[in-house]
């Protein structure tokens, strides 16, 4: 019954405020630059895969920085495999 396309919903994934502060680090410390095609139109900010530990950007958004961790460990994605009925091992540490 999810609209407007299947979802589901992690109740308590993050710790209160944790989300909030990442935004705040991102309004505070990223820049965004407009692209446009025939297709689309948006903002476009640094790419999460690129983000290095121990750079200026990196260490000015260490919530952002613990998020990445947490997403990209190999527990997170053992979880989401388990979840969606994927294969162990189905989804890697690589990044498109």
């Amino acid at each position: 019954e999810s609209k407007p396309y299947p979802h589901g919903m992690i109740h308590g994934f993050c710790k209160e405020g944790f989300l909030e502060g990442i935004l705040e680090e991102l309004k505070q410390n990223s820049k965004v630059k407009f692209k446009e095609t025939d297709l689309f139109r948006m903002y476009q900010s640094v790419d999460l895969g690129n983000l290095q530990e121990g750079s200026d950007l990196a260490d000015n958004m260490p919530n952002l920085m613990k998020l990445k961790a947490a997403i990209y460990s190999p527990e997170y994605r053992a979880f989401v495999e388990k979840l969606t009925g994927l294969e162990r091992g189905t989804l890697t540490d690589e990044v498109d």
